[in-house]
């Protein structure tokens, strides 16, 4: 598989981040389920990661307050 620039990266998570800002108990299949419906097709795999990268991120930053 060839490798995802940062850039693109950036804006998979954003559209991941999105669904999760809106309902914070949503899964990695629903998130993968409204992805799809707005055109958006990615493996749950790829999905979880960046649903866990965003994880890490929060915790980063309320440890920093």
């Amino acid at each position: 598989m060839p490798k995802i620039s940062s850039d693109t990266k950036r804006y998979y998570r954003e559209r991941v981040r999105s669904p999760m800002a809106q309902n914070p108990t949503i899964s990695g299949n629903g998130i993968q389920r409204r992805l799809d419906d707005e055109g958006l097709h990615l493996d749950r795999n790829y999905i979880n990661s960046r649903v866990n990268q965003i994880h890490s991120e929060r915790a980063k930053r309320a440890d920093t307050c």
